[in-house]
């Protein structure tokens, strides 16, 4: 690894979105936080209920996090050359994209399997397959719902390429004056 192009303030940015995601996984299994709120509220403290908000809230920042940390990296990595292009696609979207085709898979049929899921269960073979074709286009996804974030990750990872290319190449001013509506 060069350490002289590293960037301290990343590591740091990653870390904290490693804490956040952590958080997150932890405060879901401690607090109920997509429903029944309100008994948690009536039956915590004033300070628990603070810690429950605080920590709620910084859980939720991890992905954007690291969303934002993936965004500035790519965006600065060359694409001129179509062999760096097709580089980043087989190595980082492609597997990227198999990675989450496997778990996806691999959680329907479990949910299939071992959950006592009736919707899936009622389904005939062509539906049942039908259905898992779906869930491994994302468009109706039966599978892993915490990992709502592949949905987005890969078509961005698609277009970063073409992004990073436009903006190298000082369409960048263009490009915020119309999407971010910055005046000069």
């Amino acid at each position: 690894m060069n350490t002289k192009n590293r960037q301290f303030s990343y590591d740091v940015i990653r870390t904290f979105a490693i804490l956040f995601v952590t958080f997150n996984h932890a405060i879901n299994r401690s607090f109920s936080n997509y429903g029944a709120q309100y008994l948690d509220f009536e039956r915590y403290s004033f300070f628990s209920n603070l810690f429950k908000a605080s920590v709620t809230v910084l859980s939720h920042i991890g992905v954007p996090l690291f969303l934002m940390l993936t965004g500035s990296l790519i965006l600065s990595k060359p694409f001129d050359t179509a062999e760096q292009r097709k580089f980043f696609y087989r190595h980082n979207w492609l597997r990227i994209l198999i990675t989450t085709e496997i778990w996806l898979a691999i959680a329907f049929w479990f949910i299939y399997f071992f959950s006592p899921d009736p919707l899936l269960r009622s389904y005939s073979i062509p539906k049942l397959i039908t259905n898992f074709l779906l869930n491994q286009v994302f468009l109706e996804q039966r599978a892993l719902g915490s990992m709502w974030y592949m949905n987005m990750i890969i078509p961005i990872y698609t277009l970063l390429p073409m992004i990073a290319l436009y903006i190298q190449h000082g369409k960048s001013q263009l490009f915020s004056k119309y999407l971010f509506m910055i005046k000069n």
